[in-house]
């Protein structure tokens, strides 16, 4: 773990430089705000004036403020669709509105995106295709900014309850003791949360997503809102990252 954790911020793959597909523009007259945390990344209040993503930073190997997104039901809309992908190959898990642009946006105004999922590294599916190859082809079919040394997978079959917990607290500990700073996460289920409390993420700045939105004391975002309904808040009101 601590040496793929190193990897990630001397490039060992891709030149260390994220590619992001396509692109898209912030809609004109979006209004709201992003709640304030105490991190790398402040938040500016609707009377501030935002930097456009062209004035950010590029995503490279010296990037150290990250994003970091949990997965299954995060960017998927269901667990089950990762199950039905491990007995079905050919299946392609549906993606929530507008996750793949959020990711995107993120890198655009100069954030590194780190996937952080409780799949196991060990794990099989059906065709014998690895569990990190069915992620991170997802993850480049759908148009997600991604390399492969920013893609934790669990050991063994996979993580659930508090050992997912205990994994996710761990890798992403492992980042910050290497010097990288969450300014975001996302996750779905309170092993997400508990992980991002764990190493201090404010909770304004931690963003639960689906059925438990509204709960565990961070900020929600209902299944009705995910993505569509939040991205023209980051794409408005999120500055760009911290240069090193």
């Amino acid at each position: 773990m601590r040496g793929l954790v190193c990897c990630l911020l001397v490039a060992c793959s891709n030149g260390g430089t994220v590619t992001v597909p396509g692109g898209t523009e912030p809609p004109p007259g979006t209004t709201g705000t992003l709640p304030t945390g105490d991190t790398g990344a402040t938040t500016p209040t609707e009377t501030t004036p935002t930097t456009t993503t062209g004035d950010c930073p590029p995503v490279t190997e010296d990037t150290r403020v990250a994003v970091v997104s949990d997965i299954d039901e995060t960017l998927t809309t269901s667990d089950s669709e990762w199950l039905t992908q491990i007995a079905l190959p050919g299946h392609d898990p549906a993606m929530r509105p507008e996750a793949d642009t959020l990711m995107r946006t993120y890198v655009e105004k100069g954030y590194r995106v780190i996937y952080v999922t409780s799949r196991g590294e060990g794990l099989r599916l059906l065709d014998g295709t690895t569990a990190r190859e069915a992620t991170e082809g997802w993850l480049d079919d759908h148009g997600f900014p991604w390399t492969s040394d920013g893609v934790f997978l669990a050991d063994g079959v996979g993580a659930l309850g508090g050992e997912a917990a205990d994994y996710k607290t761990d890798t992403l500990q492992a980042l910050i003791d290497v010097g990288v700073t969450i300014a975001f996460a996302y996750g779905n289920a309170d092993t997400d949360i508990t992980a991002y409390i764990n190493v201090g993420i404010p909770s304004d700045h931690i963003f639960l997503v689906g059925k438990l939105a509204g709960t565990l004391g961070v900020e929600g975002i209902p299944d009705a809102e995910a993505y569509a309904a939040h991205l023209p808040r980051v794409e408005r009101f999120v500055p760009c990252a911290p240069t090193p």
